[in-house]
């Protein structure tokens, strides 16, 4: 069973290795209820139980950080982070250099307020 979740965790099959886990747990409950108890699982065990821990505290910080890539792409234009060669957006608007303020920019021209 020990094997079992610890492929299913290197395949990220969490889901799998989560019930895998229960199933474990509950097999482990039943020896010690029966006075079975085996050292060497209880080893076993807690190693897979420290290696586990860290392998889904990796691939949280991965997730984690695709999660943030994403927020930012949405936030600050999906170019500049994803690594496009030059920014498709449409260009920013400017008002005329020899216009006097207050200006009123719209989408396609910028005009001055009366």
């Amino acid at each position: 069973m020990v094997d079992e979740i610890r492929h299913a965790t290197e395949r990220a099959d969490f889901a799998r290795a989560a019930a895998l886990w229960e199933e474990w747990s509950r097999e482990l409950t039943t020896r010690v209820a029966d006075g079975r108890r085996d050292d060497a699982d209880w080893t076993r065990t807690t190693e897979l139980y420290r290696w586990s821990k860290d392998v889904l505290v990796c691939a949280r910080t991965e997730l984690r950080d695709r999660l943030n890539t994403l927020h930012a792409a949405g936030a600050y234009g999906a170019q500049q982070l994803l690594g496009a060669a030059s920014d498709l957006s449409e260009p920013r608007l400017r008002a005329p250099a020899d216009a006097a303020t207050p200006v009123q920019c719209t989408r396609d021209s910028c005009t001055l307020e009366p």
